[in-house]
This record gives structure tokens, sequence and C-alpha cells, in this order.
């Protein structure tokens, strides 16, 4: 093979990159750096309520007094003690997590994405409440589902609507995004004894149940194990 055939032969994207569409997050953040732009479309904590301080004292600490373990390369599942943290944070409300059930992620798309690659295969049936939150559309899209729609209420989603030939259902129970609805306990419930004998995973996406100061927001989870064996 001579120089010019070399030049002739350009590398290619993979087919899923080709398949790739333009970000509608990436674009509202780009809006989001305008000065003059106060921006509503997505959950962007307010600056002015960032612990700076705290996180650079945390940090000097950790540098200063453990440097190695902070530095060092680690198990691909995180830092044992984080994740003995967030088990204890979760443990809650009937719950019961062991740390080899945690995995320390690089935020929540990382998660999402993870999660595709290992239960999505092209044209898998994934369920998602209709509407549902953008970036998890976006990072399982990449593995090429169909999705199915369920419809949802003033409620949360309506349970008797799913089905239980697919691969798995995607829920935000607390404040879903973007209708910031929450699922009622009566529906969590039935949810939860759906989940429990359905034959797929539910993903429940969380991020804002501790906004919640009224009531304790159930986790699915806890009210799963709560339930007895084999209760559908």
């Amino acid at each position: 093979m001579n120089q010019a055939d070399l030049q002739a032969k350009p590398w290619q994207l993979s087919e899923r990159a080709r398949k790739l569409t333009s970000s509608a997050i990436r674009e509202i953040l780009k809006v989001t750096e305008r000065p003059e732009v106060i921006s509503l479309a997505g959950g962007l904590p307010l600056p002015a309520t960032f612990s700076v301080e705290e996180m650079r004292v945390a940090c000097d600490r950790i540098l200063r007094y453990s440097p190695a373990a902070a530095l060092e390369y680690s198990s691909t599942d995180g830092y044992l003690p984080l994740r003995e943290w967030v088990t204890q944070r979760y443990s809650v409300n009937g719950a019961s997590i062991r740390p080899s059930q945690v995995l320390i992620t690089t935020g929540s798309q990382q998660a999402l994405d993870l999660l595709g690659k290992v239960l999505i295969d092209p044209a898998s049936r994934v369920l998602v409440e209709t509407p549902t939150y953008l970036g998890a559309l976006q990072s399982f899209s990449m593995y090429e589902p169909n999705y199915v729609q369920v419809p949802t209420d003033e409620h949360g989603l309506i349970v008797s609507s799913l089905t239980a030939d697919v691969r798995l259902l995607y829920a935000q129970p607390n404040f879903l995004n973007p209708t910031g609805r929450r699922l009622s306990l009566e529906r969590r419930t039935a949810l939860a004894a759906f989940a429990q004998g359905a034959g797929f995973p539910v993903v429940e996406d969380d991020p804002y149940g501790a906004l919640y100061r009224d009531q304790c927001a159930a986790m699915l989870a806890s009210l799963e194990q709560q339930m007895p064996a084999g209760v559908e």
C-alpha cells in the first residue's frame, strides 16, 4: 500500500456514532452561559449556594492526610469509605443496601449510559413515562431501544398501563422532569409490587427526592424490600 492509498482512505466513525444527533441539553447549557439569560429550562443549582469554602477545606484535608488514596488508581466500583457512606445514606425506610451494590459514577449521565450498555440491545423495549427526562432518552438512545410510552396524570405514572414484556422501566417518582409531578404513595406501592414479579429492573432516578420536606418520599427499593416474597 503506497502513500496515495493511505491518503485516500479516511478514518470512519462507528455506525452508532453516525446516528447521533445534537444534544438538546448541550444547546440549553450554551444559552445559560450568556450573562443576560436567566434560564428555567434546566435543573441548574444556584451558584450562590455552592459550598466553596467547605469543599476547599475538604480537598486540603484529603490531600494533606490521604493523598495516595485520593490520587492513585482504585477499584472501578469506587472508594470503599464513600460507598459505605452512600450505603448508610440510602439504607432508610426499610431499604437494605450493601457497599457491594454501590457503584460511584461521574454524575447520573454516566450511570444511565452504563445501564443502557448492560441492559439494552437494539430494538429492546424500554418503558418511559410520558413525558420524561431528555437526558435519559439521549443516554439510552445510543443502544437503539424501542421506547414504550407509559401515560401519566397528576398522580404520576399509571401503573395499570405497564407491560412486562420489556427490558426496563425508567421512572422518576419524585418531581418528574419536566412536569414536576410526584408519584403517589399508593402508586409507589403498586409499582413496587409490579416490579417484584415483572422480571425486569426499574431504574429509579431520584435527584430531587431530598428536597421534599413535608414527608419522606419512600424509595421504590424500600417498598419492594418490605413486601413478602411472591407478592405481585
